[in-house]
């Protein structure tokens, strides 16, 4: 890695990843003392926010009836029993966790493929065997999930093309929607102007949007979705916004 990050730093072992499952489980005090508070592991494991399944999740998850997110842990029924997960992945490998509270059943999957769903296949073999739930190919189940999501993927890049109006040109000069955006919880996006391109700046991102159509641009960062950019005017014919759509769905306020 070129820049530390607070997750990615961390370097460990299956050992000890079991031993802070553990920790997840039973919640034991270290040198006599806890860690983290009954009430705050608890609401850690407590679903806070109502995940939407879309058509991906509801082939990948076929027995599941509702997902969350706790914090820092997916939370989701399956089977009848109550799973907490969480998978993180940087390139060229990925780990995967997941609990099972009632049963105190943990699992850590450190894998050395990034771009795959090979991890939920092998965590949803693994809970089969250990809790003796009713037999499923998961390696064929995750394999649809990949499939539709590719679908679903070039569909929405079809729809995306259709909304678009060709041969139009933005309201103002490039030069004009420089500047620094900021958004209280996102920080700062800078955008800048290089060799007739605007470049997007946003924490490790860095990016030349293309312009799409009027005052929209495409963010072509693929880890972010490739997400269209639309800047707003003020009635002075200022740029006073900038709102990045998709899944970040959010605005930023032009500070100077």
């Amino acid at each position: 890695m070129e820049v530390p990050e607070p997750a990615g730093s961390i370097q460990s072992n299956a050992s000890d990843l079991a031993k802070w499952l553990l920790f997840q489980l039973n919640n034991k005090n270290v040198n006599g003392k806890p860690l983290v508070s009954a009430r705050n592991l608890e609401a850690m494991h407590t679903p806070q926010i109502v995940t939407p399944m879309d058509s991906v999740d509801r082939i990948q998850f076929p027995e599941t009836n509702q997902m969350s997110y706790g914090m820092g842990w997916e939370i989701q029924d399956h089977f009848g029993h109550l799973l907490l997960q969480h998978g993180g992945a940087i390139d060229g490998f990925r780990c995967h966790f997941t609990l099972v509270p009632k049963s105190r059943l943990g699992i850590v999957l450190l894998c050395n493929l990034h771009q795959t769903r090979m991890n939920i296949a092998l965590s949803n073999n693994l809970l089969e065997m250990l809790l003796g739930l009713p037999h499923r190919d998961w390696n064929k189940i995750v394999g649809e999930a990949d499939q539709r999501d590719i679908a679903d993927s070039e569909q929405s890049k079809c729809e995306k093309e259709k909304r678009r109006h060709p041969d139009t040109r933005p309201s103002r000069e490039l030069a004009g929607y420089t500047g620094v955006y900021k958004h209280p919880a996102y920080g700062t996006v800078r955008i800048t102007l290089e060799d007739s391109q605007l470049i997007w700046h946003w924490e490790g991102w860095r990016a030349a949007l293309e312009h799409y159509h009027y005052d929209t641009f495409t963010l072509p960062i693929e880890k972010m979705g490739e997400p269209l950019v639309v800047f707003t005017l003020d009635a002075k014919g200022a740029v006073a916004r900038m709102k990045v759509l998709g899944e970040m769905g959010v605005e930023f306020k032009r500070s100077r």
